[in-house]
């Protein structure tokens, strides 16, 4: 038996924009440069699309997804990338 779960989103806080304070958000799309081969694409680069949400006020990213972004440069800070292909080595 599957449990239903019922609440109101209503009842809990908004996020707010970490820069200016602002509550609404508009969906954007951000696109990473991966090397053709990672997706079996061949040797060029080939745009991947990250569904990300910037504050419409101030135009910063969304406080949830700065924090993965973030996350993912200090991950690749100090490794060097190959020649145009986007490729960390």
């Amino acid at each position: 038996m599957e449990q239903q779960i019922n609440f109101n989103p209503f009842d809990y806080p908004d996020w707010t924009c970490s820069e200016c304070g602002h509550n609404i958000f508009t969906p954007g799309v951000v696109f990473k440069k991966v090397p053709g081969v990672a997706l079996g694409e061949g040797t060029g680069d080939v745009p991947f699309p990250i569904k990300v949400a910037t504050c419409q006020k101030c135009g910063a990213m969304f406080p949830y997804d700065k924090k993965s972004f973030d996350e993912a440069a200090k991950r690749n800070k100090g490794k060097t990338q190959g020649s145009g292909s986007g490729l960390i080595i």
